[in-house]
């Protein structure tokens, strides 16, 4: 009897792993996209690369909150990221915050994605340099009831003081992607890029000054700045 009852108890671990284990997962990645650029497509490649078979999401931002408005529209912004990314597989770009009056929430959309399908793991992709204002995001202490977070480094931010920081919201760490895929939401991984500092300021400066950005944005984009003269 003892041994069948061992039995029964890892079977019943078994199914339980089977369970969580098949639960999908996908990236979000939000941001004003003004104009999206090459390092966003750098970061793209890594994340795609660190799990082939989750979705990205991409969330143009509306109306910033923190930050001051943006140059181009947001159906201009849209235009761009569906030139550089509308073939992609497994990738969609979700215009909902575009559908929301007043300043955009990442915590709305994030509430809303649980709501319109909470087996799905949310995995929020930020740079460490936006963990520095994270304490100042609508509702950011609830953030951790909702996704994992992505932590991806930049240059002149370090990542463990991101961690201190997360740690104190309530979030903890994630040695691999099973356990984004198993937890429902509250970890953070880090993932190590190569660093390439590239700002989409300093982009819209130099499209102001006439100067060229080819070693900053894609041809599409390019071509489409040019058609459309968005700057």
């Amino acid at each position: 009897m003892p041994e069948f009852k061992q039995y029964e108890v890892d079977l019943l671990s078994l199914g339980k792993y089977i369970l969580l284990a098949v639960h999908q997962a996908e990236f979000v990645f939000g941001g004003s996209f003004d104009p999206v650029h090459l390092g966003h497509i750098n970061l793209l490649t890594h994340l795609q690369a660190f799990s082939q078979n989750w979705r990205v999401r991409l969330l143009p931002c509306a109306t910033p909150s923190l930050k001051a408005p943006t140059i181009a529209s947001y159906e201009q912004r849209v235009a761009m990221l569906k030139v550089s990314f509308g073939k992609a597989e497994n990738l969609i770009i979700d215009q909902r915050e575009n559908t929301r009056k007043g300043k955009s929430y990442t915590f709305d959309s994030l509430r809303e994605l649980r709501h319109e399908n909470s087996e799905t793991r949310l995995v929020l992709v930020l740079g460490a340099d936006a963990i520095n204002s994270i304490n100042q995001w609508y509702r950011c202490e609830q953030l951790s009831q909702l996704c994992h977070l992505m932590i991806v480094n930049r240059p002149g931010n370090s990542l463990s003081k991101a961690e201190i920081v997360l740690q104190k919201l309530g979030y903890k760490c994630a040695i691999n992607k099973q356990q984004l895929e198993i937890d429902g939401a509250g970890r953070y991984y880090c993932l190590t890029i190569e660093e390439r500092a590239i700002s989409s300021t300093e982009i819209r400066k130099r499209l102001a000054e006439k100067l060229s950005v080819n070693d900053l944005l894609s041809a599409k984009v390019i071509d489409y700045i040019d058609d459309h003269q968005p700057y």
